[in-house]
């Protein structure tokens, strides 16, 4: 799992020659199947905490990184979990609307 590859590669500026500031969504790695979704919490070495997403093919670990147990991670967590609470909400109403 590696690179920076986006979606949408941005236009070099044709007067500057820059790249535009602009915010992309990144091209998946992998995917999931939610209707096969398990998921699992761990705590690793250092007493940390690791959640395990798997669909039983694909596995996604989530940890705090090296610099452990902060607000900046507690933040990460919960965007994903109102993320994830977004897309749960989509799939029940059964219709398009992401």
């Amino acid at each position: 799992m590696g690179g920076t590859e986006l979606a949408d590669e941005p236009v070099i500026d044709g007067n500057t020659g820059d790249l535009p500031r602009r915010l992309g969504i990144p091209a998946p790695v992998v995917s999931i199947r939610i209707d096969g979704i398990q998921a699992f919490r761990m705590i690793d070495d250092d007493d940390g905490p690791i959640l395990i997403i798997t669909d039983g093919d694909t596995t996604v670990e989530f940890s705090c990184g090296f610099s452990g147990r902060t607000q900046v991670a507690a933040l990460g967590a919960e965007r994903l979990a109102e993320a994830t609470r977004a897309y749960a909400l989509v799939v029940e109403a059964g219709g398009p609307g992401w």
